[in-house]
């Protein structure tokens, strides 16, 4: 585990795993390439997710003590575990990011082919993309979240972290390559290209990421409810209402993340 700051004010917090997530992706992608093995994304995604697990078991032992030993809200010792998490899973997809524009197209196809293929990319570019409409967005991303939940109840951290990193691996190796292509296509200057093409894509993303991480943490605190309190404890009863509002919040999140798929990217990327 890397010595990082992991206390203190919020954004020296996400900074801190920001950097930690870039830096067990960035070493899984290291050696995962090293070991000249193909599709070696996929063993990456599985070495980042171990790397990070002893992070997550101390956020998640943190979160424990903060809401048994302070007189602080529910909601935000909650908050502050899911941007915990958030901002891991955004080290991890940097990583992947840097990879994609370092490695280029030809290399990735070979490591994350399996990537590429799920994702139906082919020879799109952000362009050419066709961004769902909503309803079945919204069937997709609630599969993904219910089996985020899933992953998290019956592995915990490294369930978690194992749906958190392929999710991260494959939305940066994608939307590096459906950026590129589109800027080499695009009249306008990379460096206004780019920037713009972001804003019309990372919204909707931030806010599924987030729905999926407030989701895993349900099911984490589901678990280990099961398994420590008899279903007639009343503290049972206390975890599962706050099972139930963090679902009902990663429910919003995922309808909200699908609305503005379903509007803004279309909007922005016309207009380009």
């Amino acid at each position: 585990m890397m010595p990082v700051v992991v206390t203190g004010h919020p954004a020296l917090r996400g900074a801190s795993l920001l950097l930690e997530g870039l830096f067990f992706g960035g070493v899984a992608l290291v050696f995962a390439g090293g070991a000249g093995v193909p599709q070696s994304g996929f063993f990456a995604i599985f070495l980042a997710a171990a790397g990070l697990t002893g992070r997550f078991n101390k956020l998640l032992d943190q979160n424990r003590t903060e809401i048994y030993g302070t007189r602080r809200p529910t909601w935000r010792i909650n908050g502050m575990t899911a941007f915990c998490v958030l901002m891991m899973f955004l080290g991890v997809a940097t990583a992947h990011a840097i990879a994609a524009l370092w490695w280029g197209e030809a290399r990735l196809h070979g490591a994350f082919g399996f990537a590429l293929d799920a994702d139906r990319l082919g020879d799109e570019t952000l362009f050419t993309r066709r961004f769902s409409a909503l309803g079945p967005t919204l069937f997709h991303n609630y599969l993904v979240l219910a089996t985020f939940v899933a992953l998290a109840f019956v592995y915990r951290a490294y369930g978690a972290l194992l749906s958190l990193c392929w999710n991260a691996s494959v939305w940066a190796i994608v939307l590096t390559l459906l950026v590129g292509r589109a800027a080499h296509a695009s009249a306008l200057p990379p460096a206004v290209f780019v920037p713009v093409a972001m804003l019309a894509v990372m919204p909707h993303l931030l806010i599924e990421a987030s729905s999926d991480v407030v989701g895993s943490l349900a099911g984490i605190f589901l678990s280990k409810a099961v398994m420590a309190y008899a279903p007639t404890d009343p503290a049972f009863r206390r975890v599962v209402r706050a099972v139930i509002s963090l679902l009902g919040l990663a429910a919003a999140g995922i309808a909200l993340g699908a609305v503005v798929e379903a509007a803004l990217p279309a909007a922005v990327l016309s207009r380009l």
